[in-house]
């Protein structure tokens, strides 16, 4: 009798197993999925969401963390785009569209409305990639206006260059 219950049992666990990984392969199909539509969305719109961020007007040094609009809310993990306009007049944007659960790690796509120079990458490259880092006395402001101490524009690992301008990137935290 107790034979029989321990089978029963172990069929369960069994099947409640496989039920557990058929959820989780579905649940890291539908990442991504959703990852590379946001992906391939961030480089095809990046000047328009480029324009929306110039309409805010933000001072000269500063960089801050906003919230989209809702129609380019999807081309971001977060439905927010980071922006920085430079001490000499340059506005960039990086759209984080894939954040590593529990991390700061993130994929995501980088432009900058003047091609970079020399200056805006690291003079030595780690991991064989080129690194964006863009250098000033800017502070970052998350959504509550409160300093964000992430890497939102410095050590931005560049996966794939599209042109001067807009780059795919990465950042990996040690």
């Amino acid at each position: 009798m107790n034979n029989k219950r321990e089978e029963q049992e172990s069929i369960i666990e069994r099947i409640l197993f496989v039920i557990f990984q058929a959820v989780f392969l579905v649940w890291q199909f539908y990442g991504e999925i959703t990852y590379r539509h946001r992906r391939r969305a961030s480089v095809k719109k990046y000047q328009i969401v480029l324009d929306w961020v110039k309409a805010r007007n933000r001072q000269q040094d500063t960089a801050c963390e906003l919230k989209l609009p809702h129609h380019l809310a999807r081309i971001t993990q977060r439905g927010t785009v980071f922006a920085l306009h430079t001490a000499d007049d340059r506005h960039c944007i990086l759209l984080k569209t894939w954040i590593f659960p529990g991390r700061e790690n993130f994929l995501g796509t980088f432009y900058c409305d003047q091609p970079l120079s020399h200056d805006d990458f690291l003079p030595y490259r780690e991991y064989d990639m080129d690194c964006i880092s863009i250098e000033g006395e800017y502070i970052c402001l998350d959504l509550n206006g409160e300093e964000d101490y992430g890497p939102n524009f410095k050590r931005l690992y560049v996966t794939q260059q599209h042109n001067q301008q807009l780059f795919e990137v990465e950042y990996t935290l040690n």
